[in-house]
C-alpha cells in the first residue's frame, strides 16, 4: 500500500513538472497569452506556441482555410506565411524577398481540437521570422530577441498581398498534392 501511495505521489509531482506553465518573454518582456489563445506547452523536446497568437502579435492578419487545414497570416508589409495541418511544411515569404521559403519542419504542427487552436514549435516560426529565440529551461521561458534592424515599410495594396497569398496557396497545394 505504501509503495502504491509513493507511486501515486510521485506521478502527481511528475504531471505537475510536464505541464508547468511555459512563458514567453520578447526582449525582456513577458508576453501574456489570453486564455482563449491556447497556452505554450512541451512535449517532444519542443516548446509549442498558438500559432494565432504568435502571428497576430508581430501583426500579422490571420486566416484559417478550413477546406485546406492551412493557416495564412499576411501583414502590411506584403510578408506572408502559410502552413497546413498534418504537413509538415512551412511556407515564409518577407516583405523584402523575391522568393518564398519552404521549411521543412521535423514535426507537424498540433491541433487542440478541445479549444481549436493550432500549435507550432516556436523556433521554426520565430527564426524565420528573422528573430532570435532560445528556450530557458530554469524559467521555462521562450525567450525572443527581435531583429535590431528595421526594414522600411512600405505602403502594400491589399491586391498585391492576395496575389502573394493566391500564389504561395498554389505553391502549397501543388507540394502536398506531389
Amino acid at each position: 500500500m505504501k509503495k502504491i501511495i509513493a507511486l501515486l505521489m510521485a506521478l502527481v509531482v511528475l504531471s505537475t513538472s510536464a505541464f508547468a506553465s511555459i512563458n514567453i518573454s520578447l526582449d525582456g518582456q513577458v508576453l501574456e497569452v489570453p486564455e482563449e489563445m491556447g497556452k505554450p506547452f512541451a512535449q517532444d523536446n519542443r516548446t509549442y506556441v498558438p500559432i494565432r497568437f504568435m502571428l497576430e502579435y508581430f501583426g500579422y492578419d490571420v486566416t484559417y482555410s478550413p477546406a485546406e487545414k492551412q493557416v495564412i497570416g499576411t501583414d502590411a508589409n506584403g510578408s506572408l506565411f502559410m502552413m497546413q495541418i498534418g504537413n509538415s511544411l512551412l511556407f515564409f515569404k518577407s516583405a523584402d524577398a523575391n522568393e518564398i521559403n519552404k521549411i521543412t519542419m521535423d514535426v507537424t504542427p498540433v491541433v487542440d481540437y478541445s479549444i481549436g487552436r493550432i500549435y507550432i514549435p516556436a523556433s521554426f516560426l520565430i527564426k524565420e521570422m528573422g528573430h532570435g529565440v532560445e528556450y530557458d529551461k530554469d524559467t521555462k521561458t521562450v525567450v525572443i530577441t527581435t531583429k535590431t534592424t528595421t526594414v522600411p515599410t512600405e505602403e502594400v495594396t491589399e491586391e498585391a498581398t492576395e496575389d502573394t497569398t493566391e500564389e504561395v496557396a498554389e505553391e502549397t497545394t501543388e507540394e502536398i498534392t506531389e
